[in-house]
């Protein structure tokens, strides 16, 4: 998710090869509240935090990484965190 314009968000995600879902157009209040402000003054391109979210099929956030990219936490502690996210939410998924 960006507050990108559509055309800037599409050329990120062609030229990265992401194949995930995005979304793009975020506005201030939404990044707010999904805890993913970058805590820079102003509206701009820095408005919004890299954050990892972790969310199950029923679309509910189960976990995300509180900006850890964004606060340069060290790479290996990082992964640890999301893989035991993932593990965490696999053992406790909901049948479909």
């Amino acid at each position: 998710l960006s507050n990108m314009k559509r055309g800037s968000a599409e050329a990120f995600v062609r030229e990265h090869k992401l194949a995930w879902p995005n979304g793009y157009g975020a506005r201030s209040e939404h990044l707010a509240a999904l805890g993913a402000r970058s805590g820079m003054p102003g509206a701009g391109e820095y408005e919004l935090a890299p954050t990892v979210y972790l969310v199950s099929a029923a679309g509910r956030v189960l976990w995300y990484d509180d900006r850890g990219r964004f606060t340069h936490e060290e790479p290996t502690a990082w992964a640890r965190k999301v893989e035991a996210a993932v593990e965490r939410a696999l053992a406790n998924a909901e049948p479909e």
